[in-house]
C-alpha cells in the first residue's frame, strides 16, 4: 500500500461568503489501464467545502465543513444551516473490500480462501487480514499453494495477522490454515485489493465434510433461513462488522410465515469485531427444538456482512445458507 500523502491546496475553497450552491466531485481513475472507476458527488442540499485531502492508497480522507442541514453529520456540536457551518471528517473507500464473515481453524476444522482474478491484461495486488471476536488481529497458520501443476506448498514459518497476494491475469490464488492448531481460532477475513476478484472460502470439519461460501456483501439489514432438529440439523450465523466503529445488531427470530416470534436484546459489534452463534445461542430463551423460519438482523451504525452454515449429525450434512437483503 502507498505511504500517506498529504494536500495542502483545497478540492474546492471559497473565502469569501458561501455561494451555497458548491458540492465537492470526486473521480476514480484506474492508471495502469487507465479508465474512470467511479465518479460522484459528495454534498447535501447547501455547500461542501473540503480543505484538506489524505490518502493512504485505499482510503481517501475528506476534511472540512458544511452548511447542508441534511448531511450526515453524526453527533455535531453545531446543526449546520444558513449561518452554521459543522466540521466533518470523511473516508471513502478506494480499493475493493471483500468480506468473509467466517474463518477459522483448528479443533477439526480448516479454512481456505480462494481469489481469481478476471482481468486479461493487469494483475490484481492486495492483503487478506484476519480478525478475532474484537476486531483485534488474528494469528493463524497459513499456506500457499506455490505450484499448481506439482502441488507444491508454501508454509508460512509464524502465523500471520495479514497475508500479501498477487493474482496474475486470469489466474487464481490459493490460502489456507493448517487445521494443526489444538484450540480453535475463529474470526473473519477482509480481502484489500486494487482491482476486481473473484472470491470464494470454503471450510472442512474433519468427519463432517466441505461447504463453499459467496464472499459477503455489508447490509444494513438482511434475512438468514434457519433450521433446528429434524434429524440434529442446527445453523450457525457469523456477522461480521466491516465499518472501523462499533455497530449494533437487532436480531429477531420469525416462524415460516414470517410472523414475529422473539426480539432479542441489541448485541454490540466491536469495530471490525466478529461473532458466530447458533441458533439455540442466539435465542436461548425460545424453544427451538425442530424449529424452521428466519432470523432478520437490522445494523444500527453503519453495516455488516454474515455467513449461514448449517451442520448435522451425519457425514456429508454441512452446506451454506442464503443471506438475503431486506428490501
Amino acid at each position: 500500500m502507498n505511504p500517506i500523502q498529504e494536500e495542502h491546496s483545497p478540492l474546492n475553497r471559497d473565502d469569501h461568503a458561501p455561494f451555497r450552491d458548491d458540492d465537492v466531485f470526486i473521480t476514480q481513475v484506474d492508471l495502469k489501464k487507465p479508465e474512470i472507476l467511479f465518479s460522484t458527488y459528495f454534498g447535501g442540499s447547501e455547500e461542501e467545502v473540503v480543505c484538506e485531502h489524505l490518502s493512504d492508497g485505499s482510503d481517501l480522507y475528506l476534511i472540512g465543513a458544511t452548511y447542508s442541514p441534511d448531511f450526515p453529520i453524526k453527533n455535531p456540536l453545531v446543526t449546520p444551516g444558513f449561518r452554521d457551518q459543522a466540521g466533518f471528517v470523511s473516508r471513502v473507500s478506494l480499493a475493493n473490500h471483500t468480506y468473509f464473515a467466517q474463518f477459522g481453524d483448528g479443533a477439526g476444522l480448516t479454512s481456505e480462501i480462494i481469489l481469481t482474478n478476471p482481468s486479461k491484461e493487469f494483475p490484481v495486488e492486495g492483503e487478506i487480514e484476519f480478525y478475532d471476536d474484537h476486531g483485534s488481529p488474528l494469528l493463524v497458520e497459513l499456506s500457499t499453494l506455490q505450484d499448481g501443476t506439482s502441488g507444491e506448498t508454501k508454509h508460512f514459518r509464524s502465523p500471520l495477522q495479514k497475508l500479501e497476494f498477487v493474482v496474475q491475469p486470469q489466474g487464481v490464488f490459493m490460502v489456507s490454515t493448517d487445521g494443526q492448531s489444538e484450540e480453535p481460532l475463529v474470526g473473519s477475513a477482509t480481502v484489500i485489493s486494487d482491482g476486481n476478484v473473484g472470491a470464494v472460502s470454503s471450510f472442512r470439519i474433519q468427519g463432517i465434510g466441505t461447504t463453499s461460501v459467496s464472499s459477503g456483501q455489508p447490509l444494513s439489514q438482511f434475512l438468514i433461513p434457519v433450521r433446528r432438529g429434524f434429524g440434529g440439523f442446527n445453523t450457525g450465523v457469523a456477522i461480521q462488522n466491516t465499518e472501523t466503529s462499533s455497530i449494533s445488531l437487532n436480531l429477531t427470530l420469525r416462524d415460516t410465515d414470517g410472523a414475529l416470534i422473539v426480539s432479542s436484546e441489541p448485541l454490540g459489534l466491536e469495530a471490525k469485531g466478529h461473532l458466530a452463534r447458533f441458533l439455540h445461542e442466539l435465542f436461548p430463551e425460545v424453544g427451538t427444538a425442530d424449529f424452521l423460519g428466519t432470523v432478520t438482523v437490522q445494523v444500527d451504525g453503519g453495516r455488516a456482512a454474515a455467513v449461514a452454515l448449517e451442520l448435522g449429525e451425519n457425514i456429508g450434512e454441512f452446506t451454506s445458507f442464503p443471506v438475503t437483503p431486506i428490501e
